[in-house]
């Protein structure tokens, strides 16, 4: 597949899947003489391995809570110095 045509596959720009190529968190590419093309699956395994990593944060956000004077919370109250409100 050409840029192009990943980019119509995931409904964005050249530009943004050639920024995610510099960056090196998108599709992993090859470069044939001045082009680079993805492979399908290339582009099918990273698209899961998005939805693995959105997944493994959510689980690790609901782990992550903490009980704050009887409350669940992020901890974010005591992150940013502040209390929670009393009961």
């Amino acid at each position: 597949m050409t840029t192009a045509e990943v980019a119509k596959q995931l409904r964005t720009t050249d530009s943004t899947v050639r920024y995610w190529r510099h960056r090196g968190t998108g599709p992993t590419g090859v470069r044939v003489g001045r082009r680079v093309l993805y492979a399908e699956s290339d582009v099918l395994a990273w698209l899961e391995s998005l939805k693995a990593r959105k997944r493994r944060r959510t689980n690790t956000e609901i782990t992550s809570l903490r009980v704050v004077r009887g409350h669940w919370s992020t901890g974010r109250a005591r992150r940013e110095g502040t209390s929670c409100p009393a009961d």
